[in-house]
């Protein structure tokens, strides 16, 4: 047990060296299997502690130690590189409004790197969405979340799921011109960053962010939307002739609140626009059934629908 505690105090050492040499920082190791940078500190200084994201790693990892340094070394890497996300709070100009803020989630490293837009339910930037920002980023996105209520809601707005009444003055005042603005805004600081790929921005979005992510794709040169059960898209189909990226939908087959004449509706403009898109209806999920904070909460449709998002991003988006 001396010499396990002994080996691991070095190897902890040698994360030190490691992280500095492969990431041009040092990593600090703390007890409970966290690595933490002090990049947290130095690029977002300027952000509350409670925005700080701190890395975990599998115990797993720690185990390895011994006596496979190649395998231990490697996990490091691929944790970093692919499941790790750093997070701040940023604010947008926007025409005609209020500042905007927005949530931004990227990878660790330096980039550059494709980029998503992340657009919210009717519920606001909550939880739920910050924690998909994370794991969107965790795959190598940079990812950016505006809050869209800014124009009747105070920033950092949310609303409990369910409470639709605490959130429908704010719904009601999204018009597809204003939705264009705060697109566009999201889309400039996007395009502004050094650590973007600029032929690499897509967007995906849930419930009204859904549809949002249908508008957005109409209104700047997207390479690839992203709509979750995005209700009220079938009274924009007709933006369907603009769209610059493919089109990816999913539609839960038991949802009450879009009809299937809604979605047929989307549908059949983008085939009469001739454009590019894949159309799924999962038979077996309800509305919203990708948000694991909700009843209708579904994991196998969450699942499988996350394992096509991936693809479709990493076909579109990639290099």
């Amino acid at each position: 047990m001396r010499y396990l505690s002994w080996q691991a105090g070095i190897e902890c050492g040698r994360i030190f060296a490691f992280g500095y040499s492969v990431y041009n920082q040092p990593l600090l190791w703390l007890p409970g299997s966290t690595l933490y940078s002090p990049d947290f500190i130095r690029g977002y200084s300027s952000v509350s502690p409670s925005c700080w994201r701190e890395k975990q790693l599998p115990f797993s990892v720690f185990a390895l130690v011994l006596p496979g340094r190649c395998t231990f070394f490697s996990n490091i890497i691929a944790t970093f590189q692919k499941k790790s996300a750093m997070s701040r709070i940023i604010t947008l100009s926007v025409k005609n409004a209020n500042e905007m803020d927005a949530y931004v989630a990227r990878p660790w490293g330096h980039g550059p790197f494709p980029a998503v837009m992340l657009f919210q339910e009717a519920y606001g930037v909550n939880n739920h969405i910050r924690k998909l920002a994370d794991k969107i980023a965790g795959e190598g996105y940079l990812v950016v979340a505006p809050e869209l209520f800014h124009r009747t809601a105070p920033a950092g707005f949310e609303a409990p799921y369910g409470d639709f009444s605490a959130v429908m003055p704010h719904f009601q005042a999204m018009t597809t011109e204003l939705i264009i603005d705060d697109v566009q805004a999201t889309y400039d600081w996007l395009m502004a960053q050094d650590n973007v790929l600029k032929k690499k921005i897509g967007c995906i979005g849930f419930c009204l962010g859904g549809r949002v992510a249908f508008i957005a794709n109409s209104a700047v040169p997207l390479a690839a939307s992203i709509s979750f059960y995005g209700g009220g898209t079938h009274a924009v189909a007709d933006l369907a002739a603009n769209l610059h990226g493919p089109q990816l939908m999913f539609w839960g087959g038991k949802d009450q609140h879009i009809k299937p004449e809604h979605v047929q509706t989307v549908v059949d403009a983008l085939k009469k626009a001739e454009k590019d898109y894949i159309n799924v209806e999962i038979s077996y999920a309800d509305h919203a059934f990708f948000c694991d904070e909700r009843p209708s909460y579904h994991p196998q449709a969450s699942l499988e629908a996350w394992g096509m998002t991936k693809a479709f991003l990493k076909n579109k988006l990639s290099l």
